[in-house]
This record gives structure tokens, C-alpha cells and sequence, in this order.
């Protein structure tokens, strides 16, 4: 990151009314026990106490250094973070004797705090709740000072400012980075501020999630063997966008502890699998070297505000120098052996006679997916449409929904005059449909976003969702498209032994140790990850095994083919069980 010259930023004013009729020490107990606390739009939700003190011992924060050690929260948020270092601080310094009914102590006692506790938040809101909660914490020593000043406020370092854009015009190192970063999507961020983000941040890359530029930004402003401790969700684990940060922890710094909590759910009202991310800043050198633990949590918070004692995790020993920047999937001894062995002595699904293809997406789902039986629609235009979530193994359960489909059979676009009812109801949104991205590169204002051809993409396949937490895949005879949502697998076999190799717990084993997660079970089933993956060649099965396997298949006699499968492949009894053991978590 090359950081533009500094500029001097100041800290906001406190004014007489904040400090004394807002910042009172009744006001803590809300933010302290309300857990489900957000501001919306913001990305910002409360973080709970038990998970602050959790970060905070884990990154080994301690008042003890007060007097060369700084701590900074980037995104304070309501101000967890910042309350409770100030408390700890405080207790600190009242236990080594500094008295706040004493003036000089007291002005020392806001002086310390302040050169030792720095926090930021763009949203004003957020930035007034933490030093809300910041000064109830040096109340006493504030009004103890006004009695001989009556004209004295408190200089405390927090900053309503974009911290990613600013935070380095402190030109400060740091002991200790500790934050909630906010989760913002790439499409929520303003396109001035994008282009701000990328002129600065490596790990801007493709359409990132804003928490990847604060944990760039946090290991920028930290000491050698500083400190970094965020809560954040644990998609940076294996998207795309998300390589150039896993790239820079590996090299810019040691790995201490990733406390994954997608199963706890300690945020309840947001859709997100968080983690709890611990970093050194080291040298490559040291942190290739490194062993950590990596703990999944299986256990759900019942109450966010209660001290969270895990009784039921799984702890892994990863060792840094194992991992790359392509994705991290974080896998038991016994699991990565036995994925290894699995693809070294079978083919990858690319070496068979294969197409796999995504569905349509369209650009436009809501004008483009219809649903229902009397649509005032030209019916050759309405083609039935299959999606992800009605894919069942071995079996579709379509929902009477279709694809208004602007092409004619070999994929020329349709002449829309010759279809008035549909002409009628795609003009009525032609304004939206024309801002579309692929009509600003040449198509017309009513095609999808994917060229349909139905003689190439409606042919007896299998098909299978994008998005699964067990085998779903099932023989399409060629009635239906498939959506987006889902891809279909063009297979010159035979399909019905294919699809059973698809479906067996073998391959779900493959899958589930394989393919980037996106949270609490479920894995995407991308063309690009498929492609590597070993397979059983249905060749390789003979006529009677065949007819074995598609008479259990009638009489849905699913471990039985699970059987067969093992056997084929050459599985000892250990290694079934280590696989039935893996798929049971």
C-alpha cells in the first residue's frame, strides 16, 4: 500500500453538552447488554462483551505498558472495543494508586488514557455512542477538574472519519489493532470512494468486501510484532476477491489463532459466518514457520451477552507454511490424507468426455423468471425453467416456473414485433432493462444476459445446484433450462451410473473437503473448482455392475451404491469410516 502524503486530521470536539447531559454512566448498561444493537445500512452491529475480551486477551492486550503502548479500534462501531479497553485502563490505573477525587491525578488519569486509546468511525452516530461510552468511563475525573476549570473538555483521540482513508494521516504505529470491522458489500460502497480504495489498497481486488482493506490497513499501522485482532466474516478463507489478503497475512504476517464461529452465530441478526482472525506482524521468515490453532466452534449462543465458555469445538494444528493464497480449507490429519490418496489414484472429472455448463442468468430475474400457469405471455417464449433449489438427488421438483426466453431455437434473438404480449410486458421496464451491462456492450434492450440456445442447453444431462450442503444431482431428460442457479453436466456416458457416482457419499466427501464454503454447511459447486476434483469413472464400471446400480437406484436403496462405490474404488473399512465421520459434522 503506498499511502499518499500526510494531512492533519483532529480529533472531534467535545462540547460542554455531549460531556456532561449525554455521557452519563447509565448509558454504558445499554450498549453493554443490548446485543442485538445495529445501525442499519452501516455494516455496523454491536459486538458483544464476551467476544471483545475474548479478542483482547487473545491478541495479549494489557494496561500493564500504558506509557509506550497504543491501541487502536478502526471501525469502534458502538464502541465496544473502546469501552472496554477504557475500563480495563482505568481500573489500571486506579489500582496503582492514582486517585480521581485528586486534580492532578485526575488530569493525569485522562492524559494516559488518551495518548494509549485511539478509535474511529465514519458515521457519526456510531463515533458519538463510543465516546458516549468513553467518557461515562472519566466522568468523574472530567467534573472534578471543571470544579477548578470551568472551561475544561477533555481532548480524547476519536475520530469521526473514514479510517481507510485516513487513519495513516496519524503517522503512528501501533501495539494493538483490534476492531468489529462493518460489513459492507462492494455494490454498497460509493464509486468516488472505490476508486479511492483502490488507488490505495492492494487487496482492493475485484468486487472485495470492505473488511479485506481493514485488515490491510491494520497490519499497515502496526509495530514489528504488533498485535491485529478482528471479527470478521470467514468468507476471506476462499473467494476469489479475497486472494490478495490471504496472500498478504502469508507473507506480511504470523498466523496466531483463527477461532472460526460459523456454527455459534453470536450475531443473530446478521446473515454472516464470522471468524476471529489473530495476527502478529512478522517477518516471513518467523511466520513460516509457524504451527497455530485453528478452533471451529460447534456450539450455537444461546444468550450473545453471556462470558462464552466453548464446551464442544474442534481444534485443528495448521502449519502456516501449508497454506497458499488460492484458499484455505482447514481439514483434520486423517481428512487431507485421504483426500490426497483419492486424487492420486483417480482422474480428475476434466479427463472425462464432459461439458459442464452454468444455467442462464439473466441480468434481470424479476422480469425475465415467471411463475405460475395463465401468464399473458406468447407460450413459445415461455420455456420451464429449473433452479438450483429444486434440484433433489435423483430427482427435480419444478415449481412451475419459466424463463421468458427472447431467442428463437438456435439463439438469434426473437423479432419483437412478432410478439405483441410480450412486447407489451418487457416495455413497460425497457428503461431498466436498457441500463443493463451487456446491453451498454451491444445487445438489445430485451435479451438476457446469457445467449439461450435451446438445442444446444435442453439435452438430456444431470444437473446440480451452484450452491449444496449434500449431493444434489439428478438426470434432466430435457424438458427444462436450468438457471443460474445451478449447472448442468453434458456427459456422453452413461448418465445414470454418472449420476450415482454424483450422488454417493464418496463424492460428497470429495465435495465437502474441496470446495470453498460459504457458511454453515454448504460449499459452491463452480465449474472452474469442479473441473480438478477426482472421480470414478463410470467406465469403469462392467454390464452387471451397471444393472446393479440403476436397480438400486429404483428401489432407492442408497447405501447399498454407496457400497458399491467404496468397493470400486478400493476403500479399506477405515477409510469408509473416517468418510461417513467427516460428513456427520
Amino acid at each position: 500500500m503506498e499511502l499518499p502524503k500526510p494531512v492533519e486530521i483532529s480529533p472531534m470536539l467535545i462540547d460542554e453538552a455531549r460531556m456532561l447531559k449525554e455521557s452519563n454512566k447509565a448509558n454504558q448498561n445499554f450498549f453493554m447488554d443490548n446485543g442485538k444493537y445495529n445501525i442499519k445500512n452501516l455494516g455496523t452491529v454491536h459486538t458483544p462483551r464476551s467476544l471483545v475480551r475474548y479478542i483482547l486477551n487473545s491478541v495479549g492486550y494489557s494496561p500493564e505498558k500504558f506509557e509506550s503502548e497504543r491501541i487502536i479500534d478502526l471501525a469502534s462501531g458502538t464502541g465496544s472495543f473502546t469501552f472496554e479497553i477504557a475500563s480495563i485502563l482505568h481500573n489500571h490505573l486506579i489500582s496503582l494508586g492514582y486517585d480521581s477525587s485528586d486534580y492532578e491525578d485526575a488530569k493525569k488519569i485522562i492524559e494516559i488514557m488518551s495518548n494509549h486509546i485511539y478509535a474511529f468511525d465514519i458515521n457519526s452516530i456510531s463515533i458519538l455512542i463510543t465516546l458516549k461510552r468513553y467518557l461515562s468511563i472519566i466522568l468523574d475525573e472530567i467534573e472534578l477538574i471543571r470544579q477548578y476549570d470551568p472551561n475544561y473538555l477533555p481532548q480524547l483521540n476519536v475520530y469521526e472519519e473514514n479510517s481507510l482513508l485516513s487513519a495513516y494521516n496519524l503517522n503512528l504505529k501501533f501495539d494493538y489493532v483490534v476492531s468489529n470491522p462493518p460489513y459492507v458489500r462492494y455494490n454498497e460502497i460509493d464509486n468516488n470512494v472505490k476508486k479511492a480504495y483502490k488507488r490505495l489498497y492492494e487487496t482492493s481486488s475485484g468486487k472485495f468486501d470492505l473488511y479485506s482493506l481493514f485488515f490491510e490497513l491494520g497490519i499497515q499501522l502496526l509495530k514489528n510484532k504488533g498485535k491485529l485482532g478482528y471479527i470478521t466474516p470467514n468468507s476471506y478463507f476462499s473467494t476469489l476477491y479475497a486472494k490478495p489478503l490471504r496472500s498478504l497475512i502469508l507473507s506480511k504476517t504470523k498466523i496466531l489463532k483463527l477461532f472460526d464461529l460459523e456454527e455459534a452465530r453470536p450475531f443473530s441478526n446478521v446473515n454472516v459466518y464470522p471468524v476471529i482472525t489473530v495476527l502478529s506482524k512478522e517477518r516471513v521468515s518467523f511466520a513460516q514457520e509457524n504451527i497455530f490453532p485453528y478452533i471451529k466452534v460447534n456450539e450455537v449462543f444461546n444468550d450473545i451477552n453471556a462470558e462464552y465458555k466453548p464446551t464442544n469445538f474442534r481444534e485443528i494444528s495448521v502449519a502456516q507454511a501449508g497454506l497458499g493464497s488460492n484458499g484455505w480449507n482447514f481439514l483434520p490429519d486423517s481428512i487431507s490424507s485421504l483426500r490426497k490418496n483419492l486424487s492420486s489414484t483417480l482422474p480428475p472429472i476434466s479427463s472425462l468426455p464432459i461439458e459442464i455448463k452454468a444455467g442462464v442468468a439473466t441480468g434481470c430475474d424479476d422480469i425475465f423468471v415467471l411463475k405460475g400457469d395463465f401468464l399473458d405471455i406468447e407460450d413459445e417464449l415461455l420455456i420451464p425453467l429449473i433452479r438450483g433449489k429444486d434440484i433433489d438427488r435423483y430427482s427435480i421438483n419444478w415449481e412451475r416456473t419459466y424463463l421468458l426466453n427472447p431467442y428463437m431455437e438456435n439463439g438469434v434473438p426473437i423479432d419483437l414485433e412478432e410478439y405483441p404480449l410480450a412486447k407489451k410486458y418487457l416495455i413497460i421496464n425497457r428503461e431498466r432493462l436498457s441500463r443493463r451491462y451487456h446491453v451498454k456492450k451491444g445487445k438489445k434492450w430485451y435479451e438476457t444476459h446469457d445467449r439461450v440456445n435451446l438445442k444446444r442447453d435442453r439435452k438430456r444431462r444431470i444437473v446440480g445446484p451452484d450452491i449444496a450442503y449434500s449431493c444434489r444431482f439428478a438426470v434432466e431428460e430435457g424438458t427444462y433450462l436450468c438457471h443460474n442457479s445451478c449447472y448442468s453436466f453434458f456427459y456422453s456416458g452413461d448418465l445414470d451410473i454418472f449420476v450415482a457416482v454424483l450422488n454417493s457419499k464418496f463424492f460428497e466427501f470429495v465435495l465437502k473437503s474441496s470446495l470453498p464454503k460459504i457458511g454453515a454447511g454448504y460449499w459452491r459447486q463452480m465449474k472452474k473448482n469442479l473441473i480438478n476434483l477426482p472421480i470414478l469413472n463410470p467406465e469403469t464400471f462392467d454390464l452387471n455392475e451397471r444393472k446393479r446400480i440403476k436397480h438400486l437406484i429404483e428401489k432407492s436403496e442408497w447405501e447399498e451404491i454407496d457400497e458399491v462405490i467404496f468397493n470400486k474404488i478400493g476403500l479399506q473399512e477405515d477409510e469408509v469410516n473416517i468418510i461417513y465421520d467427516f460428513l456427520k459434522k
